[in-house]
């Protein structure tokens, strides 16, 4: 069961999504399963480390949770049963909104692609990790990484490369 944990706190991870363990099924205590292990879990804003994550999931019991809302750029809804079935036993609508997450590399491609370039400085926080995002979509040629130096500060800037229309190549547009 932890190889599983393990593998999907990774998984997680890779999205940019932030992670953070529970306690125990097993545990005897209040709440088996959910309660948080990291105090300060609700101001995590970055994801975790590989060493993080060995030291939580790997050999280990413990759930795994993840925090939504802007820190991962999911967001989540609960439906207690009692409630759902009671509401339409009334008739009364029952309307949820659900929001579609772009991928981060999705996510800092729009960016890009939007402003033309952008400072790694001003990306939102969920974006500022973007190396492996940012070396997937310079290896695909739609973007070009710009490490700008400005006295002893050195500075990240990201440009979009303009893609030619489908079917063109650039042997085509020299004729």
């Amino acid at each position: 069961m932890s190889a599983d944990i393990l593998t999907a706190a990774r998984g997680y991870t890779a999205r940019g999504w932030v992670v953070h363990p529970l306690s125990s099924p097993k545990n005897k205590e209040k709440s088996p399963g959910k309660r948080p292990l990291l105090t300060g879990w609700q101001k995590r804003d970055r994801p975790a480390t590989e060493a993080e994550l060995d030291k939580w999931f790997k050999n280990m019991d413990n759930n795994i949770c993840l925090v939504c809302g802007k820190a991962s750029g999911v967001d989540a809804f609960d439906l207690d049963t009692d409630i759902v079935i009671s509401r339409a036993a009334t008739n009364t609508a029952i309307r949820l909104r659900i929001t579609y997450t772009q991928h981060p590399e999705d996510q800092l491609l729009s960016l890009i692609k939007e402003k033309g370039s952008i400072m790694r400085s001003e990306l939102p926080k969920n974006l500022r990790r973007t190396a492996k995002w940012a070396l997937n979509l310079e290896k695909k040629g739609l973007i070009k990484r710009v490490h700008l130096k400005e006295g002893y500060a050195k500075r990240l800037q990201f440009v979009y490369i303009p893609q030619p229309p489908e079917g063109e190549t650039d042997e085509n547009r020299e004729q």
